[in-house]
């Protein structure tokens, strides 16, 4: 194994006021943007992957605790899992971050994953069952046929 060295990059250090530890931190490549999020609390910070920039209003502040959250990328929507039994779809691209849908699920989902070839974002959580969504019919509101089938 390869000896690893820390080196501090003094270009990118996050200035911003944190209130808790931080949860979860993700990469975007298709977009340079790093997401992140604070144990217990309600907002997703979005900042410039090459300079660790978080500008004003790069922030999306959901009505419940964020649990998890995971990128579509043929959607350009990041799907965030929340306490309140809801998975809500942001774009990612749109100013202010539009919300485009809400799931309710039958539980709190822990876990995202997104796999883009098969349109599908799966989701986990404390009551051990996995789901399996289909983001294309989600998307186009046909909840009725996902859920039957």
């Amino acid at each position: 194994m390869a000896n690893m060295k820390y080196y501090e990059a003094k270009e990118v250090l996050d200035h911003t006021n944190h209130n808790s530890f931080i949860e979860k931190i993700h990469y975007i490549k298709e977009i340079d943007k790093v997401l992140l999020y604070e144990q217990n609390m309600k907002v997703v910070r979005i900042y410039e992957g090459s300079t660790m920039q978080n500008l004003p209003r790069s922030e999306i502040k959901c009505p419940g605790v964020v649990l998890a959250l995971e990128f579509c990328t043929d959607k350009n929507a990041i799907a965030i899992s929340l306490s309140d039994r809801t998975i809500v779809f942001h774009d990612i691209q749109s100013k202010n971050y539009k919300k485009l849908k809400t799931l309710h699920v039958p539980s709190t989902q822990k876990c995202l994953a997104y796999i883009e070839r098969k349109k599908t974002l799966f989701s986990a959580g404390v009551d051990g069952a996995i789901f399996a969504w289909n983001v294309d019919k989600l998307f186009s509101s046909d909840l009725a046929e996902m859920l039957a089938a």
